[in-house]
Order: C-alpha cells, then sequence, then structure tokens
C-alpha cells in the first residue's frame, strides 16, 4: 500500500476514535447533569441527603455542596 494512502487511513481512524472519545464525554457530562438537578429538586422537596446520594449514585459529599448553593440562593 502507498505510504499516502496509509497515511489517510491511519489520519481517518484517529479522526472517528476522536469523535467516538468526544461523544462518550458529552454523553458522560450530560448524564451528571441530569443527576445534579434532580438531586437539587429532591433537596428542594426536603428528601434526606442519604436518600438522595441513595438514588442519584452522588456522593453525599457533593449532595451537600448542592444543598449549601441551594441554600445560599435562598437568603
Amino acid at each position: 500500500m502507498d505510504y499516502k494512502v496509509q497515511n489517510r487511513a491511519a489520519r481517518e481512524e484517529g479522526r472517528e476514535e476522536g469523535i467516538k472519545v468526544g461523544i462518550e464525554k458529552g454523553i458522560e457530562k450530560g448524564i451528571e447533569k441530569g443527576k445534579i438537578q434532580t438531586a437539587k429538586n429532591m433537596l428542594k422537596s426536603g428528601l434526606s441527603v442519604e436518600l438522595i446520594s441513595s438514588v442519584t449514585e452522588l456522593s453525599i459529599e457533593k449532595i451537600k455542596e448542592l444543598l449549601k448553593e441551594i441554600e445560599e440562593k435562598n437568603y
């Protein structure tokens, strides 16, 4: 195979892999944002930090940070 053809194929393969990784990261980020919004809604409804952590799979520390944000906005 010609060097230029091999080089083009390698670049295309790298490009496709980069797109795939970017899509995966975007999906993960979207899922995380959804969990955070769900946790905020649950906190506003008065549910416990432990229950929210169990449901959203966010850490208790993260949920406490969100609670602090909500409390600061309400003052």
